[in-house]
C-alpha cells in the first residue's frame, strides 16, 4: 500500500534528522514507527535532499505537495483582491 506523507510529516522528519547524527536507516525505522506507514530509506533520503525548502517554507501541514506558484507576484494580487471582496461580502463564483 502506498501512501504519501503530509508536509508537517516530512519537516518532521527533517527536524528529528537536525537532532543529531542518525543513518537514513535508523531514521527510516523512526519515521515508521512514528507515522504508522512504511517509510522507506530511499524516501528518507529524497525528503533530506530537499531538507532547506522544507523546513524554509510556509505551507500549510495538511498539504502532501508543495508546488511553487509560476507567477508569484500576480498569486500575491490575486490573494489581496480575494479577500477584500470577502470582507465586502462579495460571492465570487
Amino acid at each position: 500500500m502506498r501512501s504519501e506523507l503530509t508536509m508537517a510529516e516530512r519537516i518532521q522528519i527533517c527536524r528529528h534528522h537536525e537532532g543529531g547524527c542518525i543513518t537514513n536507516k535508523a531514521l527510516s525505522l523512526w519515521a515508521s514507527e512514528k507515522m504508522g506507514k512504511p517509510i522507506s530509506e530511499m524516501t528518507i533520503s529524497r525528503i533530506l535532499k530537499r531538507k532547506v525548502e522544507l523546513l524554509g517554507s510556509d505551507v500549510g501541514s495538511n498539504r502532501k505537495r508543495y508546488r511553487k506558484p509560476e507567477c508569484p507576484n500576480l498569486e500575491s494580487i490575486l490573494y489581496s483582491w480575494f479577500l477584500t471582496m470577502q470582507e465586502a461580502n462579495v460571492t465570487i463564483s
